[in-house]
C-alpha cells in the first residue's frame, strides 16, 4: 500500500508541512465544535434543568462545563489518542503532508457546516471517510483497486462503528438501571430550583388553610366539641 502510492516532489512535500499546521488547527476548532458540544450536552441540559426546573430546547451552557469538556478531550487524546492515530494514520492509507492537508480540511469543513446547522457529526467518521478517499484516488486502474486502502482496517472499523452502538446502549441502560435501583423510589420531596421552592411555599400554604379549615369545621377541643355536639 505505502509502496505503491504516488510520490510528490519533496519540495511540494515540504511545502504542505507547513500548511498542514494551518489545517490542523482548522481541524482542532471543527473538534472543539462538535465533540465537545456532542460530550458535554447531555451534562449541560441535568444542569439546567436542575437550576430551572424545567426542560427547555436551549439552556445556556455554564463555563466550567466547556472547560470540563475540553478538559476531558484533551486527556483523552493524550492517553488513548495514539491508537487511533496509528490506525487512521499509518495502517489504513498512506499518509503524507499533502494528502493530510486533504483529509483535515476535508473533515473538518464537514464537521463545521454540520456544527453550525446543529446536526451532530461524528468527528471520527469524517476523518476515516476523508481518509478513504484520499486513499481511493490512489486507483489508477482495475489492477490497484485494493492497494490504495487497507480494507481489512476499514471493514474492522465498520464493523466496531455498529457495535460501539449496542455496547454504549448497553453500558448506559445498565448504569441508569443501577441508580434507579439504588435512589428509588424516592421517599422524601426535593427541591430543585427557584420554581420548585415556589411550588412547595404554595403547596405548604394550601395544606396550612385546609387544615385551618378542618378545624374550623371539626372542633378537637373538648370543650368545643362539647358546644358543637349540643348545638348539631
Amino acid at each position: 500500500m505505502h509502496d505503491g502510492a504516488e510520490k510528490f516532489p519533496a519540495k511540494t512535500e515540504k511545502l504542505f508541512t507547513y500548511l498542514q499546521v494551518v489545517s490542523a488547527c482548522f481541524d482542532s476548532l471543527a473538534h472543539g465544535a462538535n465533540d465537545v458540544a456532542n460530550s458535554v450536552g447531555p451534562l449541560a441540559a441535568i444542569v439546567g434543568i436542575h437550576q430551572t426546573a424545567k426542560v427547555d430546547s436551549k439552556v445556556e451552557v455554564p463555563i466550567w462545563i466547556l472547560v470540563l469538556g475540553g478538559a476531558g478531550i484533551s486527556i483523552g487524546l493524550l492517553t488513548y489518542g495514539y491508537n487511533v492515530i496509528k490506525s487512521i494514520g499509518i495502517k489504513l492509507a498512506k499518509i503524507t503532508p499533502s494528502r493530510g492537508f486533504s483529509i483535515e480540511m476535508g473533515s473538518s469543513i464537514v464537521v463545521i457546516v454540520g456544527s453550525n446547522l446543529g446536526i451532530p457529526l461524528s468527528t471520527t467518521h469524517c476523518q476515516v471517510g476523508a481518509t478513504v478517499g484520499v486513499g481511493m484516488c490512489e486507483i489508477r486502474g482495475a489492477s490497484t483497486v485494493w492497494k490504495g486502502v487497507n480494507w481489512k482496517i476499514m471493514a474492522k472499523v465498520g464493523v466496531m462503528w455498529v457495535m460501539t452502538l449496542v455496547f454504549a446502549a448497553i453500558c448506559a441502560s445498565s448504569i441508569f438501571g443501577i441508580l434507579v435501583a439504588m435512589y428509588q423510589p424516592q421517599i422524601e420531596p426535593m427541591n430543585c430550583g427557584p420554581i420548585a421552592l415556589k411550588i412547595g411555599k404554595v403547596d405548604n400554604i394550601s395544606t396550612v388553610a385546609t387544615e385551618s379549615s378542618h378545624k374550623a369545621r371539626f372542633p378537637t377541643t373538648p370543650t368545643a366539641m362539647a358546644r358543637w355536639t349540643t348545638v348539631s
